[in-house]
């Protein structure tokens, strides 16, 4: 496979345009047969089924039951319902604040703080995009924390919708996923089959724009406007018989199995090939290649300036970098761009990719607590709607086996006696011991849901308030873990977000935060990822747990050594205080330095180093001038340079610590430069008096 022609690929709307009829039906067939494949699995099967039961169950759906006879109770108990709500109530605020949803963390050194202001700007950005924007995105978090404690998991599908010029992430339910059951993650699953329903004038506007093939569609009643089910698959084709496969997006109608659309499901990001020293994509190579022609164009804009000034002849022009030459390398891999992210619930302990829920924790229980209540009900309607047998020869008034309270009913009984001729059922009522199982199996319920009374905001009478939140905050402990496998994904899905905006998004871009208009750029997104996060703590579940941490770092605001803004910041946002800002006004932001004042900075630095380098330097070769002298034969020199060498070693070792204090040029207090200058002088006097050699005086 060339990269030439991947590359290509990339820019094709559909690639179904060009390509054979037969060929299409052949592709056709292969990727239903695919889908078919992981939709038949017999585990999935089963998962499906359960599925099924538990969105019946969350939904107190009640069907019709004729057993143990027509019109018997047939109660649904709401405790995996109750559960759902409640993790939804917590989860809901606690992973989506009512201020910023995002926040962007930066690494490396920052000194002028560009960092951190292009970390802001992106955070508020992709916040208004999540609130304001994206007008699916909050309602179908809402719904997908409803019903991730039901099924267990739900996916996100982030995408960049053409039609709408913007970001798009949708809910994908998980019964709508299908995959290989077995697959161990999304990103190694053979391929990813969604089913999508469109009506058939949404069908015939994609075609009228040419996003999808014109082919003849049967549908089901046009008239009416029924759903159709298409089926949109990421899945690897070799689609140019190079004998390699590589992501497509392939997409569908179900019944007729008729392709509308084919995609590259990459980018050139995704397109990796050995340049002979090591693995590099082609967008990378091309942005290398790309700035460093935009640094040679400024070069030489500077060059012809300088030289127009100067009245000079033109100046040698720097050649461009020429374009890659992809054909002599072949490609290593190309990686699929992941659309899906998955919540978890709790991950399924037979690695199935599909994850568990309360639905499946709590079935078993659910329904022996149904069949208790039920056969209690049961009991109690028998109990008080006795009947009985009665001899053949009694005849009752009209044929009746009633008999009215408050009136007495004669009746024959051919000869027998009351007893004899009428026997009623003894019906029990309800057991005691049905009772006592049926609050074990509840209780057993709520514990594996989490549902305690402390939770719900009830506490016993008389306890107190510092017991009540050690109990609660205890009882979360099970919720911490699952948000924080939330929060894990949510992280995964606001980093799709951020690689569209970096693909898709315009140079320069103007949104509102509190009817102050700000910019964002393309630039800020494309420079290097920063690290993306939500503003949420997978570590507080609640709001008294956020107040208790930010009312911990209050004392700190009184420290200098600490930031009061943002400590005060933290406290306001653990309140849950909007608009902030107008609460608790920024600090000015200090201008950053003149570069050329940075740069003169750095010089005087340098040469003030060099210079104490060269100062040292000078005082050792005194040092080893002395060290020279000692060695003379003359015992009286030999006790002079001793006492000489001892002064000079301390001399150095004293302007060596008045330099570090900062106490150069003091008076009594020389630096190392004092001692430079005075030691050949004391040595110098030394060597003359001794009748050695020197000049003018000096060593």
């Amino acid at each position: 496979m060339s990269i030439k022609q991947l590359i290509k690929d990339v820019a094709v709307t559909n690639l179904a345009d060009d390509m054979e009829e037969e060929k299409l039906k052949t592709l056709g067939m292969e990727c239903y047969q695919g889908y078919e494949d992981d939709l038949s699995d017999k585990d999935r099967v089963k998962w499906a089924k359960a599925n099924e039961d538990n969105i019946k169950l969350a939904m107190q759906i009640i069907e019709a039951k004729s057993d143990p006879w027509d019109g018997c109770a047939n109660i649904k108990t709401p405790l995996l319902t109750e559960a759902a709500i409640q993790f939804n109530a917590r989860a809901y605020p606690a992973i989506i604040p009512s201020g910023n949803a995002v926040k962007c963390s930066t690494t490396g050194a920052d000194p002028q703080g560009e960092k951190t202001d292009r970390g802001d700007r992106v955070g508020k950005h992709m916040s208004y995009q999540l609130k304001e924007q994206m007008t699916e995105w909050e309602p179908d978090m809402d719904k997908g924390l409803l019903i991730l404690p039901i099924l267990g998991c739900f996916f996100k599908k982030t995408f960049q919708n053409v039609d709408i010029g913007r970001p798009e992430s949708r809910l994908v339910m998980p019964q709508n996923l299908v995959m290989e059951f077995k697959a161990p993650s999304l990103d190694r699953a053979p391929r990813l089959s969604e089913s999508i329903e469109f009506y058939p004038r949404e069908v015939k506007d994609k075609q009228r724009l040419k996003t999808w093939l014109d082919v003849d569609i049967q549908f089901e009643d046009e008239e009416k406007e029924k759903l159709e089910e298409f089926i949109t698959q990421h899945t690897y084709l070799d689609l140019h018989d190079k004998d390699y496969k590589c992501p497509y997006i392939v997409t569908f109608h179900k019944k007729e199995q008729k392709i509308v659309r084919i995609v590259a499901n990459y980018t050139e990001n995704d397109i990796y090939y050995n340049d002979g020293t090591e693995i590099v994509s082609v967008a990378n190579v091309k942005k290398a290649i790309a700035d460093a022609n935009e640094d040679i164009e400024n070069k030489n804009i500077e060059a012809l300036a300088i030289a127009a000034k100067a009245q000079m002849s033109k100046p040698a022009i720097l050649k461009t970098v020429p374009e890659q030459d992809f054909k002599k390398y072949k490609v290593s891999r190309v990686s699929a761009t992941e659309y899906y992210t998955k919540y978890s619930f709790l991950p399924s302990p037979d690695g199935s990719i599909y994850d568990m829920g309360l639905g499946q924790l709590m079935g078993s229980l659910t329904d022996a607590t149904d069949t208790l209540i039920n056969q209690m009900l049961d009991a109690g309607t028998l109990s008080n709607l006795q009947g009985g047998i009665m001899a053949k020869g009694v005849k009752t008034p009209s044929g009746t086996g009633r008999v009215n309270t408050n009136e007495w009913t004669k009746i024959e009984t051919g000869g027998l006696s009351m007893q004899e001729a009428v026997m009623p059922f003894n019906f029990k009522g309800p057991s005691a011991v049905s009772f006592s199982l049926l609050s074990f199996l509840v209780d057993s319920a709520k514990a594996i849901a989490n549902l305690k009374d402390i939770l719900s905001g009830e506490a016993p009478q008389g306890e107190t308030a510092t017991t009540s939140m050690i109990k609660r905050e205890e009882g979360m402990r099970i919720y911490n873990a699952i948000y924080k496998r939330v929060y894990r994904s949510f992280k995964s899905e606001l980093g799709k977000i951020y690689d569209l905006n970096a693909l898709y998004l315009p140079q320069e871009v103007y949104f509102k935060i509190l009817d102050e208009e700000v910019a964002i750029k393309k630039v800020d997104y494309s420079i290097d990822k920063t690290d993306i996060t939500p503003t949420a703590d997978p570590n507080e579940s609640m709001q008294s747990q956020k107040i208790l941490k930010a009312e911990a770092l209050l004392p700190f605001a009184q420290d200098p050594d600490a930031n009061a803004y943002e400590i005060k910041k933290a406290y306001l946002e653990a309140l849950g205080t909007e608009n902030i800002d107008l609460v608790l006004p920024p600090p000015p932001k200090q201008k950053p330095k003149d570069p050329m004042l940075i740069k003169l900075e750095a010089e005087i630095e340098q040469i003030t180093a060099d210079t104490k380098k060269t100062l040292f330097e000078t005082a050792e070769t005194v040092s080893k001038i002395i060290l020279n002298l000692a060695s003379a034969e003359s015992k009286e020199a030999g006790d002079q340079i001793k006492k000489l060498q001892i002064h000079a070693d301390y001399l150095i070792k004293k302007g060596l610590s008045n330099e570090k204090a900062g106490t150069n040029g003091a008076e009594n207090a020389p630096g190392i430069q004092g001692v430079v200058e005075a030691l050949p002088q004391e040595a110098a006097g030394i060597a003359q008096s001794l009748g050695m050699p020197g000049e003018d005086g000096q060593l």
